[in-house]
């Protein structure tokens, strides 16, 4: 009898530890844990942080995004909008739950947000800004240092040195 007592209480112990730690694996896994992240699409070779990525893979904030010459990529941002760059583009790309943000080196990068969302992208030479008061889409350039833009739809304003153009 007091060998079979002193069998059970170590199983019970750890089937209350094995218990446990599904409980708090499932917490930890909540969706209200879980960090902003995009959904890419590729055409060619694209990589984030370096690393060669396909169709699909996931896009998490302050990835560097890098499109190469013929390759092109799409950042679907679900309630945010999308960022779509070009070929030969390099991006830095920062999201929450309301703001989009980037960090263009070179290259061309689409973006299009819904009201709500606001845009703050840096170039070497200029920053560009919606407010998110509206839906906008807008295309920044980065061409051999000089920063472009062009607003298809919303406002968007682009801040160079001490000018602010609309």
């Amino acid at each position: 009898m007091i060998s079979k007592t002193r069998s059970r209480k170590p199983i019970a112990v750890l089937a209350a530890v094995a218990v446990f730690s599904v409980y708090s694996m499932v917490v930890l896994a909540s969706p209200s844990a879980k960090a902003p992240s995009g959904q890419l699409s590729v055409v060619g070779q694209v990589t984030i942080n370096g690393e060669l990525v396909v169709y699909g893979a996931t896009v998490f904030s302050d990835n560097v995004i890098t499109t190469a010459e013929k390759s092109t990529a799409i950042v679907n941002l679900s309630k945010l909008g999308r960022v779509e760059l070009s070929p030969a583009t390099d991006l830095k790309l920062s999201f929450s739950d309301k703001s989009i943000e980037g960090l263009l080196e070179n290259g061309t990068a689409r973006i299009s947000t819904l009201a709500g969302a606001s845009i703050n992208f840096a170039t070497t030479d200029g920053v560009v800004v919606v407010d998110g008061s509206q839906p906008t889409s807008i295309t920044v350039s980065v061409v051999e240092g000089v920063t472009s833009l062009t607003t298809t739809s919303g406002i968007a304003q682009l801040h160079v040195g001490g000018t602010v153009k609309h």
